[in-house]
């Protein structure tokens, strides 16, 4: 199964050689124009440490040493009235996901992502929210699929893709539930696979994305290493 990311993650690697070729001169927050706040008062971070990711000011998740982990949300694209006629999704190509793919997705990701933050020897669970913990919480939103339900079932079809999502981590400080971090990525599970093995493929597209939320997530926490990295983003304040 490939994987096609439209908005890719850098690797941790990547984004610590590029405060240490830079010598900490490019601010980290992204101050160019356009860079505006959210609505919850996460700043965007420079792309040239990291894409699609925002972050609160001045907060150092090096700190936090333990995880909570929240249950998975994940949100399918409203395709409108379930009754349509096929024939209006004729020349389309994204498609409402089927009952049973949706069971299976929900089962699946929530349960890979647990998995992958367990097994990762950076991060230690914690079963009880406090100082020093962090909330972490992963998203799939606008989930569609590359199967047209009028073929849900079929021995003989191939289709291009399996499923097409958002996959969206959030962390959250354990005392005060404030909002720290915030990534984003866009994924396609790309084929060509038979109509019928995406079902069989769901845990294995799953896993990939539960991986993505981890590798985000260590990028995040390793982002402020040292106090001279945080002493620099204060003196840019």
């Amino acid at each position: 199964m490939i994987y096609r990311t439209r908005k890719a993650a850098s690797t941790i690697s990547v984004a610590l050689i590029c405060c240490a070729v830079t010598g900490y001169t490019q601010p980290v927050l992204d101050s160019g124009l356009g860079a505006a706040s959210s609505a919850d008062g996460l700043h965007p971070i420079n792309p040239a440490f990291m894409a699609s990711a925002w972050l609160k000011p001045g907060v150092a998740l090096s700190k936090y040493n333990q995880v909570f982990f929240l249950p998975a949300v994940i949100q399918f694209r409203d395709f409108g009235d379930q009754n349509f006629e096929k024939r209006r999704f004729e020349s389309n190509t994204e498609f409402p996901v089927n009952e049973n793919l949706q069971a299976r997705l929900i089962e699946q990701f929530g349960e890979s992502f647990y998995e992958a933050i367990s097994r990762d020897s950076h991060f230690e669970l914690s079963t009880e929210l406090g100082r020093n913990v962090i909330m972490v919480q992963g998203y799939l939103t606008d989930v569609v699929s590359g199967l047209a339900l009028s073929v849900a079932g079929s021995n003989v079809d191939s289709i291009r893709w399996g499923y097409d999502a958002n996959i969206i981590l959030e962390l959250r400080d354990g005392m005060s539930n404030e909002i720290l971090a915030r990534t984003t990525d866009h994924q396609r599970a790309d084929g060509p696979l038979p109509a019928e093995a995406v079902y069989a493929a769901t845990p294995t597209i799953a896993k990939g994305w539960g991986d993505l939320l981890v590798m985000r997530m260590r990028e995040l926490v390793s982002f402020f290493p040292t106090r001279l990295q945080q002493m620099h983003e204060q003196s840019l304040q």
